[in-house]
């Protein structure tokens, strides 16, 4: 089932809305999970599975995209996990904010991730900066699916819980001295179920890449049942939020 984004979900993400910051909790040593809440987020909008919005840094000019771990509507709030990448304008930001911090933000926007329920299995793969989308669509898995993760994180304090109403199997690997070098190799080398499966995939640009054209040509998987996204590039600051892998 091919993912894409509703017109007017990218139409109504344009402004930005000025909210406040509601709570800040370390969910890991290098993970910051910030809630954001205000009358602003009147008709936000829910934010598509594996979606962004942008946060621009307070005190700066500079904006970052972040994945909406959970937008509840009710009491107006939206929660962002920002995972800590050393003396990066995103880092200061989520290890100085507390609650009552001005803070704007506009969206939600990105191309979605549907989950297919007719898929036989589902990959989840990626690295730390893909946690808090895979943990959004493990929750919108149902109970019948059955679910492999595939996380490469820098040590055992950062993995965490998972919860998912399917089956889930979860592999933790490490960080090596290349990015995602962990991650490509698990994914090569686990054995994948049998039938139809649907894959989302989110981790550094290149490895993405390689990891997509793996998944194609040497698993058979169709393109349209793969929904993958570059976080990150190696050796660019800000790399764009639109990188979908999908040139091939």
């Amino acid at each position: 089932m091919p993912d894409a984004a509703p017109p007017a979900v990218e139409s109504a993400s344009k402004r930005f809305r000025t909210v406040e910051v509601r709570r800040v909790e370390r969910v890991t040593l290098k993970a910051v999970r910030i809630t954001l809440g205000g009358d602003a987020l009147e008709g936000f909008g829910t934010p598509l599975l594996g979606g962004h919005i942008k946060v621009m840094l307070p005190g700066t000019d500079q904006v970052r995209a972040y994945t909406p771990r959970r937008f509840d509507a009710g009491r107006l709030e939206i929660e962002i996990e920002v995972i800590l990448h050393g003396d990066s304008p995103g880092s200061r930001w989520a290890t100085a904010a507390k609650p009552g911090d001005v803070v704007d933000l506009r969206g939600p926007g990105g191309r979605g991730h549907t989950v297919d329920p007719g898929a036989s299995w589902h990959l989840l793969a990626g690295d730390a900066c893909a946690l808090p989308a895979i943990g959004m669509v493990l929750e919108a898995l149902p109970a019948t699916a059955r679910a492999i993760v595939i996380a490469e994180v820098d040590d055992a304090s950062e993995e965490r819980p998972l919860p998912s109403l399917a089956e889930v199997q979860a592999w933790w690997v490490r960080s090596g001295e290349v990015p995602g070098q962990a991650l490509e190799t698990a994914v090569r080398s686990i054995e994948l179920p049998e039938g139809a499966g649907q894959v989302f995939l989110a981790c550094e640009s290149g490895v993405m890449r390689r990891i997509r054209q793996h998944l194609i040509d040497a698993r058979g998987l169709e393109p349209a049942s793969l929904h993958t996204r570059g976080y990150w590039k190696a050796g660019i600051v800000n790399y764009p939020d639109h990188d979908y892998g999908q040139d091939d």
